[in-house]
């Protein structure tokens, strides 16, 4: 996976969320050959990326956008065709020591659960 940093929100010189925009490679399954590719795109990325921590990128709040779609592969045995697609993620990395306001959602025995966004942090 290509990360290409592109922008970032501000908040009093607090970064709050940033976007990025990343090329990898996608499988598109046989049974949706017939369906709009950049939906099916849209879709496959939101499954295998929305949600996700990555430790260069922090925490992948949502794809934003499909941006170009290059010429699909077959691969021998696999019914599937392989599209490198570049695409854009909006991502949150907070910052050591850095103060956030949230919910109280689970208080245990090593710390509390706190809801940062879409996100329960201890």
């Amino acid at each position: 996976m290509e990360k290409n940093q592109q922008w970032r929100r501000k908040r009093d010189d607090l970064i709050l969320y940033y976007g990025v925009k990343v090329k990898d490679t996608l499988r598109v399954p046989p049974n949706r050959f017939d369906d709009n590719l950049s939906q099916v795109l849209a879709e496959i990325a939101r499954e295998s990326f929305e949600g996700k921590i990555d430790p260069d990128l922090g925490f992948i709040v949502a794809v934003t956008e499909i941006n170009k779609i290059y010429q699909g592969k077959l691969i021998s045995g696999d019914g599937g065709a392989y599209y490198e697609t570049d695409f854009g993620l909006l991502c949150y990395l907070p910052e050591i020591d850095e103060i956030v306001s949230g919910e109280v959602v689970e208080c245990v025995d090593f710390g509390a659960f706190i809801r940062i966004g879409t996100i329960d942090a201890l």
